[in-house]
């Protein structure tokens, strides 16, 4: 979004910063589909009333810890290489 000019970049939603990037380039689509469920990790893993009841470390499994890292890996390979093309392009320039 820097690269593009966008000077003011905001929020903690993946769903609502992939809609965004969505708008410079179309395959920001897709990875936001895959990628939505980790919002629903923000707010009740990071704090600990952030439940109606228990604590994330009695709701959130070793299997939920391990889909949410597998996700922002991929999600992170994706940007990287956007990045990458987004220079190279730059650069022809």
């Amino acid at each position: 979004m820097i690269y593009k000019g966008f000077e003011h970049i905001w929020g903690h939603s993946i769903s609502d910063l992939s809609k965004e990037c969505e708008k410079i380039d179309k395959d920001f689509e897709s990875l936001r589909k895959e990628i939505l469920i980790l919002d629903k990790y923000y707010i009740p893993t990071r704090y600990p009333n952030g439940l109606p009841g228990g604590i994330p470390a009695e709701v959130f499994t070793e299997r939920d810890s391990d889909e949410a890292i597998n996700l922002s890996e991929k999600a992170l390979k994706f940007i990287f290489e956007k990045e990458r093309e987004l220079k190279e392009n730059f650069d022809k320039k």
